[in-house]
């Protein structure tokens, strides 16, 4: 599954069963692969962030990043949407994320809260909770759900930006690709500024080139 000479891998899914798949040497290789620079950005959606934690047997390549209360948010019937506050950071990916919050919001499904260690220094928030789940009509979590629970979402982490090596990690709790009109949430203009604004094993990239690279890759998935 990893291989080729692609620029971003892209992940969503189910966090545990990816972890499965990979085995140890496909996490091996994720690994190396960014520390070397070779793979220039992690994305990782949902599962895809959670698989990037530093969960026992995950990936370890967001060290400051663990799972909050992975039983609410990764196992529980949690379904719905969320508003997302964003944080300092560059305006062009600020007005990307803030877009995200239009209608309903981002859709949360089961999704990962993260937090963050801000002693190991490795990790940015760029965005928050800022709201619990507006629950679906048919969602019915257990009674373990409580308000309290619910509430302890707001505030914690949303979507982190990473350095591992030479490589960059953006990870993101909710799912902007099920939100709506994927297209026009930016997302993949995320993506590419992101790159614009790492990429430091090579240099300062020039804007046009990084966006015909993205544009390009020929081996970007989703793990649905």
């Amino acid at each position: 599954m990893p291989g080729g000479d692609d620029d971003e891998n892209l992940a969503a899914g189910w966090g545990r069963g990816q972890r499965a798949a990979l085995g140890s040497d496909g996490r091996a290789l994720i690994r190396n692969r960014l520390r070397s620079g070779e793979l220039r950005m992690y994305v990782g959606i949902c599962a895809g962030a959670f698989l990037a934690s530093n969960k026992k047997g995950n990936l370890n390549i967001a060290p400051a990043v663990s799972v909050f209360k992975e039983r609410h948010f990764g196992i529980e019937d949690v379904r719905g949407f969320v508003n997302l506050s964003t944080k300092p950071c560059p305006p062009s990916i600020r007005s990307i994320m803030e877009r995200w919050n239009v209608g309903r919001g981002l859709r949360f499904d089961q999704s990962l809260a993260m937090a963050v260690n801000p002693l190991l220094g490795t990790t940015k928030v760029l965005a928050s909770y800022a709201s619990t789940v507006v629950l679906d009509a048919d969602c019915n979590p257990s009674e373990a759900y409580t308000d309290t629970a619910a509430a302890s979402l707001q505030g914690k982490a949303a979507v982190t930006r990473s350095v591992f090596g030479h490589g960059e990690v953006l990870l993101v709790g909710p799912h902007p690709e099920l939100s709506g009109d994927f297209k026009a949430s930016g997302f993949k203009s995320l993506i590419v500024r992101m790159l614009h604004l790492g990429s430091h094993s090579k240099g300062k990239p020039c804007w046009k080139s990084e966006k015909r690279a993205y544009q390009t890759s020929r081996a970007s998935w989703f793990l649905r």
